[in-house]
């Protein structure tokens, strides 16, 4: 479901956020909402990869919106990220956006967009 996606994004674990995603899809969520969601995960990332080295995972987690009972394995992954490939996710996502205002196929842009992000 949508939190496994969460949990796979936060993970960096590419093999099942795929796996999830083409679940979702499969289930007919519409890829509007998945994107939304990964942009939300996204943004919690990025601003907890920015407090992670000042703040406790409590904090962190407080901060960025993310559950307080997921504090540690949030702050995991927020330092599995660089701050690079956080701000040039942003890119992506906006990418992804135009690009399924458009006639995309999802499932594929999304395996790509993935690969990008966590890859």
């Amino acid at each position: 479901g949508p939190y496994e996606l969460d949990d796979a994004l936060i993970a960096r674990d590419y093999r099942k956020a795929v796996q999830v995603l083409t679940a979702m899809l499969d289930d007919g969520v519409d890829k509007l909402l998945i994107l939304s969601r990964m942009t939300r995960i996204w943004r919690q990332l990025f601003i907890g990869n920015a407090l992670v080295s000042k703040r406790s995972a409590k904090d962190v987690a407080l901060a960025a919106g993310a559950p307080a009972w997921k504090a540690n394995e949030f702050v995991a992954g927020c330092r599995k990220y660089d701050r690079a490939r956080l701000a040039a996710g942003f890119r992506e996502l906006l990418n992804a956006d135009r690009a399924f205002k458009s006639s995309v196929d999802p499932e594929s842009y999304f395996d790509v967009l993935l690969w990008k992000l966590i890859g």
